[in-house]
């Protein structure tokens, strides 16, 4: 019978061959499994890693720019642009689901992250 995973055959250095072993037993896990999770995380999905980068760039661009408008705008039309960015928001991509978990981290020392936060935060 044909096993239902494919098979690849590897030469190791002893040490590599070594530490695998010692790996293996340390987590309780066969030889097999310690190799297929060592290339999965060592795997970047390309797309995935563009995201996760267009995410942070976006955060950090947005945290930016509400710090200038909160210097430059009265409070009624920060609060109009929440608004209507927020409407614009649902509209493009729906509703946000619930966060699946609560922010335990404590405000930023730097007095200018502190303001960023607080301006994000409202």
């Amino acid at each position: 019978m044909k096993p239902k995973r494919p098979r690849i055959v590897a030469y190791l250095q002893p040490e590599t061959d070594k530490t695998l072993r010692v790996m293996a037993r340390q987590q309780g896990k066969s030889i097999s499994q310690v190799i297929d999770e060592a290339i999965s995380k060592a795997h970047v999905d390309r797309f995935e890693w563009m995201c996760l980068q267009l995410g942070q760039l976006s955060l950090v661009s947005t945290a930016l720019l509400v710090n200038i408008a909160h210097k430059a705008l009265p409070p009624e039309q920060i609060s109009s642009c929440k608004k209507s960015a927020a409407e614009a928001m649902g509209v493009i991509f729906g509703a946000l689901p619930p966060r699946p978990f609560t922010p335990t981290t404590a405000l930023p020392e730097d007095e200018r992250m502190a303001a960023l936060y607080e301006a994000l935060r409202r």
